[in-house]
C-alpha cells in the first residue's frame, strides 16, 4: 500500500475525518454564511502552511520526481490563493478545484523518491488531515447558501435546533470509535457517514421551508 492510501486507511486519520465533518456541520448550525467562509479561509490558510512544510522537504533534492512534486504544490497554491466565494455556485466551482488540485499533489506524492519516503509521509499525514477539514468545512458551507433562499426564518431556527440535538448525539459516539478496530470501525464510519447525510439533508430542507 502507498503513502497516501496507508494514511487514509489510518483509524486515527478516519476517525479524525468523521470529527471534522461534525464539527464543520455543527458550526453551520450555530454560525452565519461569512463565518463559513471565514472558517473556509482559516483552512486554506493552514493547508498552505502544510505546502510549505512539504516543500522544504524538497529543497534539497533535484529528483525528477520532486520537480514534478514542486509544480503540483505550485497548482495547488494557485487555486488555494482564489478569493471568497460569494454565492453558492462560486463556492462548489472552488471547491471543486481545489478538490481535483489536491488529488493531484496526492498522485503525486505517491512516487516519492527512495530516501525521502518517511519524512514525507510525516507531513504528508498532517497534509491529509487538514485537506479533510477543508473539504468539510466547503460541503458544510454550501448550507448556509441553501437557508439563506428560506423565508420561514422562525422555521429554520427551530429546525436547526432540533438537528444540533440528532449531531450532538451522533457525536458522542466518536469518543468510543477510536478504540474499535477493523470491521467494527467500518460498521461505525458507516453509520457515521448515514447519520451526517440524514442531518445535512433535512439542513437543506429547512432552506426550502418545507
Amino acid at each position: 500500500m502507498s503513502i497516501i492510501k496507508n494514511i487514509r486507511a489510518a483509524i486515527d486519520i478516519r476517525l479524525d475525518h468523521l470529527d471534522a465533518q461534525a464539527e464543520a456541520l455543527d458550526a453551520q448550525l450555530e454560525g452565519t454564511k461569512e463565518e463559513a467562509l471565514k472558517r473556509i479561509e482559516q483552512q486554506k490558510e493552514s493547508l498552505v502552511a502544510a505546502l510549505n512544510r512539504v516543500e522544504d522537504i524538497l529543497k534539497d533534492s533535484a529528483a525528477t520526481a520532486s520537480e514534478e512534486l514542486r509544480a503540483a504544490i505550485d497548482h495547488l497554491r494557485v487555486q488555494l490563493a482564489l478569493g471568497k466565494a460569494d454565492s453558492g455556485d462560486l463556492l462548489s466551482e472552488q471547491e471543486k478545484k481545489i478538490r481535483h488540485a489536491i488529488k493531484a499533489l496526492e498522485d503525486r506524492l505517491e512516487h516519492t523518491e527512495e530516501g525521502l519516503e518517511d519524512k514525507i509521509s510525516k507531513q504528508s499525514a498532517a497534509f491529509v488531515r487538514i485537506a479533510n477539514k477543508l473539504r468539510a468545512e466547503f460541503e458544510s458551507a454550501e448550507l448556509q447558501f441553501a437557508l439563506l433562499r428560506g423565508e420561514h426564518r422562525e422555521d429554520i431556527q427551530a429546525g436547526k435546533t432540533a438537528l444540533r440535538k440528532n449531531l450532538n448525539e451522533l457525536r458522542a459516539g466518536l469518543k468510543s470509535a477510536g478504540h474499535e478496530a477493523g470491521e467494527r470501525f467500518d460498521k461505525f464510519e458507516t453509520e457515521f457517514g448515514a447519520g451526517l447525510t440524514h442531518i445535512r439533508k433535512a439542513f437543506l430542507k429547512l432552506g426550502k421551508g418545507k
